[in-house]
Parts: structure tokens; C-alpha cells; sequence
């Protein structure tokens, strides 16, 4: 086997290479190439230790205590618990504003802490000396190891980041991680280089000696760039295939189409006029032709929505409502109308905020647009942005509808807790529901595995019967690349290129 060959990846543009505060897929697959945190994946895509050696755990499954393995950051510092409990309390820390702090809500206080209503020194997570961690859970979580693989479960190497914080903007070699390959050059909007981490503890597994990311928003350009050879991958999870291309893709030998966790939706904004009105959201979502916008839009390989868990998870849930009922939506519209003390000559008009990477937003955005202008009769104005702009407008409540996405792929219960609580930060829709909480309280201590399921089934219910967002279609991974390269691991829905290499 060769490894002398640099990989080659076209990227959406990111704005961080912090573990705390990653959040998008983009960023996420970059920060995994850098960093490693207790669990990681083999050559399989199985979850096995990683920064960890061994392990135990308590009879109720609520305290393990980790024993980490001799590591080193790239500086040639240790990795230590310190380390670990230091940036798990920094990413929960209401300071920080992390999307990522309701991934530690397992465990013991970390929502009291995230919320500012507990201390981080409550927090159940503690270095009992430099290679032990201990971990209390709040109640016991089969799913823990997959969800140990995130980003914001990373370590950050302490001794830095408590003297001068701003080490985690650095874009050249004096960036610290501790991942199988490490930062050699980062040009914002333009390009990010990775060299082989030669002090990282895996090294013999990593062949790569250089990843070359080219951060392109034309999907045409990043096209003709893979077939001209000069990129070794085009299509998700990194970036996207454009519509002109997809055909052509799809015939490649090395076309692949897998399903994800990942949801496409209209984000409504509950807590303003006019959508805090659930007759009204319902009246929206119910107009819309998901099979046809798939079809015509995004592409036979997708899967229209009617709910927000995938079948990516498994759980055998159906179908949570039907779509295209212009008369029934009508009917909800007009009854939404007197109920606000409306007539359809006063009601104002509504703005769609999108973004226009990925391009097929845009077309989803003006096909939706008709729709509710021909079906209800209103004005429908469109507003694009770029990404970082648009998601951060939506976090903060600037919008009335938002087409976005949502990725959580560990467990169909994060998926559900992004609307559990509307003062959290990923809850962009500003909604919720006691019956809906009792539910996924009820499914956090059920150990049953199937009666657990049929919980979280009838969470989703309730939360299509309020519909406070509109899913659109279940987002599929799909991609094509060079034929030498092997050894790309998919785990999850996520994608990791520690063990990649080129055949010769």
C-alpha cells in the first residue's frame, strides 16, 4: 500500500476548529481528524476505547470510571483527566454558549450547571489524578460510548487554554490536538492543511501523511475539480453534489447513497406571530408535497419526512401525518384566521430565511414560497444568507420560518431533546411541552429496550400534533471518490478518515 499521496477534499467553508463549540457536520468531521477523546472507532466503524485503556462501571450503570491511556498532545504535553474534565465543564458553561451542551445532560447536574442554576464544581464529572476520569451519570445510558465519540466529549489541552484561550484560533503549527493528524496551515475561506500527528498513540494506523482541505461554496467547481482528478471525494458528508451533477455521479462505479439521522425542516418560530398559533403550523406543513419536492428537487435517493426520528435509527415508527391536503390546510389557515382576529387582507406577510449553501435550499425555499402563496393567498418573502449568518439569525430567535437541518445521530433521543426544552439553545423553535418532556423523562429510565422505543415513538407523535417544526425529507449521505482510496470508515452517520489510504 501506498501512503506518500496527500488526500484531496473539497469542504464547506468552517469558522472553528474548537471541540467545544463545533456543531455543524463540516466542522465536526474536521475536528475528529484533529482530536480524540475516550472512544473512537476501528477499521470496522466499531465504538472501542480510544483514549481510554480500560474502563468500569458501577452495578446501576450510572458511574464509570475511565483509565485514560498514555497520550500526548502535539506539543509533547500529556493528556490528562484534567484535560477532559476541563473541557466538558467549559463546553456545559453557560459562558461559553455551546449548542452542545445538552449532549451532557446525562450527567449528574450538567443541566443545572449548563442552565447557571448549579455549579460546574456539582457537575458529575471528576479526574481522580492525571489518567483516571470518573463520570456519575444521572441515570444509565446504553448509548454512552457512541455519544463519548462527539466533539464536545473531546479533550483540550488545559495547560493552554487556562493562560491564553485564544490558542484555539491559531492557524498554523503551533495549534495543539491530540488526533492522528494535526494542524500544518489554515487559510479561513480558503484552504486547511493536515499533516500526521506523529505524536499521536495510533500513529501506525495512519497513512496519510497530509490531508489538503479546499474550502469551495460552488458545487459545480468542486465537481469539475474531482473529475479533472485534483479532489478524492465529492458529495456528503462534507460537502454537496450538485443538481447538475447528480446523475452524472450516481453512474460513477464508486457512487455510494447511504441513509443518515439527518433532517431537513422548517424551523417555526413558536414564540411570535403568527406561528405560536399550532392550527396555523399545521396549515403550512399539511400544503406541502414532500414526495414531489424529493422528486423534483433534491433527488430520487431521498427520503421524504413525515416525521423527525429517521429510519436511520430503526425504531419502526410510521408515518406521523399526511401531506398535500390542500383543503384540510385551508381549512386549519381560515380557522387559524378568526381564532387571531384575522382576515386574509390583514394577515401580514411572512419571510423564509434559508441559506444558500447548499444550493438545493434555494429551490426547496422557492418551491415552498409558491405553494403557500397559491394555497393560502399570502405574500411569502424570501431571505438568504450565508450559513454561519443564517443559523446564527434562527439561534437567536431572528426569524419566522427557517429552512435548516438537524444531524444527531447517536440516539433518537437527542434528536427529541433538541425541542425538550425552549430556552436551550438548540431548541430554535422556541417550543414546548410538559407531556412531551414527561415522556422522554419516562424513556431516560426505562432499560427495557422495546418498551423504551415505543416511548420515544409517542414523543414524536406529540410533537407532529404541534408541529413546531415542518420536516421536509431524511437527509442520505451521498457521495462518490477516487477509486484507490480505501479504508474510509462510516460509523453512525459519521465519517472518519484515520485509517484512509490509497491502493495502489
Amino acid at each position: 500500500m501506498s501512503n506518500k499521496k496527500a488526500l484531496n477534499l473539497p469542504f464547506s467553508p468552517i469558522t472553528t476548529l474548537s471541540p467545544t463549540t463545533a456543531g455543524d457536520i463540516s466542522t465536526s468531521c474536521v475536528v475528529r481528524m484533529l482530536f480524540e477523546g475516550l472512544t473512537g472507532v476501528d477499521a470496522h466503524g466499531n465504538t472501542v476505547l480510544a483514549g481510554a485503556e480500560k474502563y468500569t462501571v458501577s452495578e446501576d450503570f450510572k458511574t464509570y470510571t475511565f483509565t485514560l491511556r498514555e497520550t500526548f498532545w502535539s506539543d509533547g504535553m500529556p493528556v490528562t483527566a484534567y484535560d477532559f474534565e476541563y473541557a466538558w465543564k467549559k463546553c456545559m458553561d453557560p459562558k461559553t454558549g455551546s449548542r452542545s451542551a445538552q449532549y451532557f445532560y446525562i450527567i449528574k447536574n450538567a443541566k443545572l450547571a449548563a442552565q447557571g442554576k448549579s455549579p460546574l464544581s456539582e457537575v458529575g464529572i471528576k479526574a481522580l489524578d492525571a489518567q483516571t476520569l470518573e463520570i456519575e451519570l444521572e441515570y444509565p445510558a446504553p448509548y454512552l460510548f457512541d455519544l463519548l465519540k462527539r466533539p464536545c466529549f473531546f479533550p483540550i489541552p488545559k495547560h493552554l487554554d487556562e493562560v491564553d484561550s485564544s490558542w484555539i484560533h491559531r492557524t498554523d503549527q503551533t495549534f495543539v490536538s491530540n488526533g492522528p493528524f494535526k494542524l500544518k496551515k489554515w487559510e479561513p475561506q480558503e484552504k486547511l492543511i493536515l499533516e500526521k500527528n506523529s505524536s499521536y498513540w495510533d500513529q501506525q494506523h495512519v497513512s496519510l501523511p497530509e490531508i489538503r482541505i479546499s474550502f469551495i461554496e460552488d458545487g459545480m467547481t468542486q465537481f469539475y475539480l474531482y473529475e479533472k482528478g485534483e479532489f478524492d471525494w465529492i458529495g456528503e458528508p462534507i460537502s454537496h453534489i450538485p443538481l447538475e451533477a447528480l446523475e452524472t455521479v450516481r453512474q460513477q462505479v464508486n457512487h455510494s447513497c447511504l441513509i443518515s439521522a439527518a433532517v431537513y425542516a422548517f424551523f417555526l418560530n413558536n414564540k411570535t406571530f403568527p406561528f405560536y398559533n399550532k392550527k396555523l403550523r399545521k396549515a403550512f406543513s399539511y400544503a406541502l408535497d414532500r414526495k414531489a419536492i424529493v422528486d423534483h428537487i433534491l433527488g430520487g435517493n431521498v427520503i421524504p419526512a413525515y416525521g423527525v426520528l429517521s429510519p436511520f435509527f430503526g425504531l419502526g415508527n410510521f408515518a406521523c401525518f399526511e401531506d398535500n391536503k390542500l383543503d384540510e390546510a385551508k381549512r386549519l389557515f381560515n380557522e387559524a384566521l378568526r381564532e387571531e382576529g384575522l382576515t386574509l387582507a390583514t394577515f401580514p406577510g411572512i419571510t423564509l430565511r434559508y441559506s444558500n449553501s447548499p444550493e438545493q435550499f434555494s429551490q426547496v425555499a422557492q418551491t415552498v414560497q409558491q405553494i403557500w402563496q397559491q394555497t393560502f393567498g399570502i405574500k411569502v418573502t424570501l431571505s438568504s444568507s450565508d450559513w454561519p449568518v443564517h443559523v446564527s439569525m434562527v439561534q437567536k430567535g431572528n426569524y419566522q420560518i427557517a429552512l435548516t437541518g438537524f444531524h444527531f445521530n447517536i440516539d433518537p433521543i437527542y434528536t427529541l431533546q433538541i425541542f425538550k426544552y425552549k430556552h436551550d439553545l438548540v431548541n430554535m423553535a422556541n417550543w414546548e411541552s410538559q407531556e412531551y418532556i414527561d415522556l422522554l423523562e419516562t424513556s431516560n429510565y426505562e432499560t427495557d429496550v422495546e418498551k423504551r422505543k415505543c416511548l420515544l415513538i409517542a414523543a414524536e407523535k406529540i410533537l407532529m400534533d404541534a408541529m413546531p417544526i415542518i420536516p421536509i425529507n431524511y437527509r442520505t449521505v451521498e457521495f462518490s471518490k477516487n477509486p484507490r482510496l480505501i479504508g474510509v470508515v462510516f460509523s453512525k452517520g459519521d465519517v472518519y478518515f484515520k485509517f484512509a489510504r490509497f491502493s495502489e
